[in-house]
């Protein structure tokens, strides 16, 4: 008797075969699944990665605000000479920016923030000094 008519398995015998799995539902039973097409950003006959970067790219910094922020910064070291070109210049570029779309509002403001006040300490510091003034000469002259 051989190890395969005995029922134990051996070297000779077969492993039992299995038919092939069920099938749940065929493409055609429940039809072909959605495409879903190319980016929005892909044009045929253009390399989509010269589109993306059309898309996305950086928007241009607006060059008076930086002007204003310079302006607003060097205040400390050039006084209201430089301040009110910083009021000037962070104005007019708030408004190009809000009509180009372009980068650079908040060194705008910041650059107007800092002109208004560097001017208005300016004057609080000239109105101190002639009130000053004005009270020395005033003792003086009603002392002598």
């Amino acid at each position: 008797m051989s190890a395969g008519e005995t029922g134990q398995p051996g070297p000779s015998s077969q492993p039992e075969q299995y038919g092939q799995p069920e099938q749940y539902g065929q493409p055609e039973q429940y039809g072909q699944p959605e495409q879903y097409g190319q980016p929005p950003y892909f044009q045929p006959g253009q390399p989509a990665s010269s589109q993306f970067r059309q898309d996305f790219a950086p928007r241009p910094t607006n060059s008076l605000a930086i002007a204003a922020l310079c302006c607003g910064i060097c205040q400390i070291v050039a006084g209201p000479l430089a301040g009110v070109p910083a009021i000037v210049l962070g104005a007019i570029s708030l408004k190009q920016i809000r009509e180009t779309g372009e980068q650079g509002r908040g060194m705008a403001a910041v650059g107007l923030v800092f002109g208004i006040v560097g001017v208005a300490l300016t004057i609080a510091v000239v109105l101190l000094f002639v009130a000053a003034f004005h009270s020395v000469a005033h003792s003086v002259t009603s002392t002598g």
